[in-house]
């Protein structure tokens, strides 16, 4: 019985490292295409779509990382929890303005799976907060606490979605504030939303590493978030946003630094 489940973990261990190398490869190469594609005006219009699938890989990698450092069925619950709450605050930050701005997201930011709120940008909240939790527990950040945590990561998101805005607003046009301009509260709802969420992922999680097997990919998280800022910087300088990527990258580097040595 025992060699038997053991068998069965050695099985689900190699299944995990396997599908998380052939994701971070896919994420490689893809991602300097993509940056080229940006930098050169080629992926415009139809060609936006591939937004969604870039980060449907970087969704997808998340959640490997999230099942090697729980089990599956705690990371189906803890995805499914941000997932609806994330859906739910875009459809109302849609319908009614609050909490973010007036807003509405572009025909090209496809598939759309309630209303008017894009997959993609579902993708994009569960990719930061399950990332930044993760990149929490190594290190002297693992013995970090809820509150703290939440803190530091809220702080990460916001610097992140300083740098998102003209990337994605002005840049890309995957969405467009009423009036041309992106409103302070966006900002505050960012780091509001961002902090919850990390602090729901965070009680979820074991308190002890429940890692499967030998796969223990400390940096993939790291890599995640790493890609998400970098996208960001370089096509918002090549196109002139150097404050608000200053501004952005300087909280979020504060932010960072805080997660991993468990300063606030």
């Amino acid at each position: 019985m025992k060699y038997a489940r053991r068998q069965t973990m050695h099985t689900d261990n190699n299944a995990l490292r396997h599908a998380g190398t052939a994701l971070a490869i896919a994420l490689g190469v893809m991602f300097p295409v993509g940056i080229a594609g940006m930098a050169l005006g080629m992926f415009t219009g139809a060609l936006q779509w591939t937004t969604s699938l870039f980060l449907g890989l970087q969704a997808a990698l998340t959640f490997v990382l999230l099942v090697s450092a729980s089990s599956i069925r705690r990371a189906v619950a803890i995805s499914t929890a941000i997932g609806a709450a994330a859906t739910l605050v875009e459809f109302i930050g849609l319908a009614t303005g609050f909490p973010f701005g007036t807003y509405y997201y572009s025909y090209t930011f496809e598939p759309f799976i309630v209303s008017n709120v894009p997959l993609a940008i579902v993708f994009a909240w569960y990719i930061l907060v399950v990332n930044i939790v993760l990149a929490a527990r190594t290190r002297a950040a693992g013995l970090r606490g809820t509150a703290a945590t939440a803190l530091a990561g809220g702080l990460f998101i916001m610097g992140i979605d300083i740098m998102l805005e003209p990337f994605a607003s002005f840049v890309n046009r995957y969405w467009t504030w009423s009036g041309g301009t992106v409103p302070l509260q966006n900002y505050a709802a960012w780091f509001a939303i961002g902090a919850a969420l990390i602090a729901l992922t965070h009680s979820l999680l074991p308190r002890t590493s429940e890692t499967r097997g030998e796969f223990r990919p400390a940096g993939l998280p790291v890599f995640l978030l790493g890609m998400t800022a970098a996208q960001c910087v370089i096509i918002n300088v090549l196109n002139g946003y150097w404050i608000p990527t200053a501004a952005g990258l300087s909280i979020a580097g504060a932010a960072y630094w805080s997660i991993r040595h468990g300063k606030l």
